[in-house]
């Protein structure tokens, strides 16, 4: 009927990632790493064993900042080692409890290999670390609902909605969990909202759904 697309998320999260491993040379860590820009440029040609080297060098330089960690997680993930990146994406979090980025692409691991309660208990980690950043509850509501929690995933719908309430898309999700929990003319709302807010995705789904 309509299309839940969790890949959307992950194709945003990954950018944000990129954009995050481009600066990582740029910031006072990396710049003082000679390990960061050899690793940066072997990465980019797609040598990802040369760039893990080039990593596990600037890690045992610097062990305690966090975005090393996470960037060599990300290439253990391209060469298929989930357990080596699940323990870096760990200790990146353990360096900086307020990471986001770093539970969500833990929890992205965990999707990944069908370890959904996994991936549950990770957002609900970033949830307790960052109360305050709605993607906690946004990508927990999304996993919710996609394994037919829709309450559980409306009640984070509605708890990323009050810290970010200038986003349509929010409403369109919120607005599917509302039409599978029987709720038409909640959902009919919430799409909407959504189209009030610029997001034009929302006419197929009033055209779809509210008949």
């Amino acid at each position: 009927m309509y299309n839940l697309n969790l890949n959307l998320n992950m194709k945003l999260q990954f950018l944000l990632f990129s954009l995050l491993f481009l600066c990582a040379c740029q910031n006072n860590h990396g710049a003082s790493n000679p390990y960061v820009e050899k690793g940066n440029a072997k990465w980019k040609a797609k040598d990802y064993k040369g760039a893990l080297q080039e990593y596990d060098q600037a890690v045992e330089a610097e062990p305690d900042y966090a975005l090393l960690y996470l960037n060599r997680a990300k290439l253990k993930w391209v060469l298929k080692d989930n357990n080596a990146a699940i323990a870096d994406y760990e200790k990146a979090i353990s360096l900086d409890r307020k990471f986001s980025l770093a539970y969500i692409l833990l929890a992205d691991i965990k999707l990944n290999s069908k370890d959904t309660a996994g991936a549950l208990k990770v957002y609900s980690r970033m949830i307790d670390a960052v109360p305050d950043n709605f993607n906690g509850y946004l990508h927990r509501a999304q996993v919710e609902h996609k394994i037919n929690n829709n309450k559980a995933a409306l009640q984070d719908y509605n708890k990323a909605i009050a810290l970010n309430e200038k986003d349509g898309t929010l409403y369109i999700l919120r607005g599917y969990a509302k039409h599978d929990l029987g709720d038409k003319n909640g959902a009919c709302m919430d799409f909407n909202k959504a189209k009030g807010l610029g997001d034009n995705t929302a006419d197929d789904d009033i055209s779809l759904l509210c008949r």
